[in-house]
């Protein structure tokens, strides 16, 4: 399987319909969305939890109708995309993988960190600090941990697959080649997730690994997933896995 997923991510697929000003412009676009989103809900609910992952999730969902508008327009642009079909077995085994490798690299982050953590999106619940004792448990603001259960299970999973998976990976790697281009979907995935859903920056190892590092992982393994299967669809199965394991960590953490 391994020498398989090497013999994949440097293979150049057939160049997409669209070239890397395209690409780049998709992911300010998905920023755009995500800092359009934040303000909007803010101007309605205020300064609060609610109104954060409200924002992002109105975001996220932006960035998936934009994809979908602009990007899958023909069979052509779909099989680019990565959304063709797949084995029937592929999408719960990938997501049942993803939710494994979310484990893996929980456990890594308490070695490494010393801190358990909930990632990024939700740090919002815990003062933005990892480590931090929940600042909103889900008694306190039931409707805003409802509204953040569904960023990170649904709406995350499939805006970022389309955006990352779908647009951005085939781009870069014809621009790049094929392992800078793998390398470097996972590495703007990390940084999006920093500049993304984090507001407060800290300089502590605990806020880089769970806020950049660990979403870079993360983004590695997604991006090794869409390129062992050519499925942006099986990406977004293996992101919905981890989006799982996020929200129950989270829930745990929180008590």
């Amino acid at each position: 399987m391994f020498k398989m997923l090497l013999l994949r991510i440097r293979t150049l697929d057939p160049a997409p319909p669209w070239g890397i000003v395209t690409a780049l412009a998709t992911l300010v676009a998905g920023f755009a969305a995500i800092v359009i989103g934040t303000t909007l809900t803010g101007l309605v609910f205020g300064q609060t939890a609610l109104a954060t992952v409200g924002g992002w999730s109105f975001g996220i969902v932006g960035i998936a109708l934009f994809v979908t508008v602009t990007r899958n327009r023909t069979p052509i642009d779909r099989d680019a995309l990565g959304l063709g079909e797949v084995a029937v077995t592929v999408l719960p085994i990938t997501l049942l993988l993803g939710l494994g490798v979310a484990i893996a690299l929980d456990l890594l982050s308490l070695l490494v960190t010393g801190v358990a953590s909930p990632v990024a999106p939700l740090l919002v619940f815990f003062g933005g600090t990892p480590g931090a004792p929940a600042s909103l448990p889900f008694s306190a603001d039931p409707a805003a941990w409802l509204i953040a259960g569904l960023l990170v299970v649904l709406f995350q999973p499939i805006g970022e697959a389309l955006m990352f998976h779908g647009v951005i990976y085939p781009a870069l790697r014809q621009t790049l080649g094929a392992w800078m281009g793998f390398v470097m979907t996972g590495v703007f995935y990390g940084v999006f997730h920093l500049l993304a859903y984090t507001s407060s920056p800290q300089t502590t190892l605990p806020f880089v690994w769970y806020t950049l590092l660990l979403p870079l992982l993360s983004g590695l393994y997604l991006t090794a997933v869409r390129a062992y299967t050519k499925s942006t669809r099986a990406a977004l199965a293996a992101a919905v896995g981890m989006g799982i394991f996020a929200l129950l960590r989270a829930l745990t953490l929180a008590g």
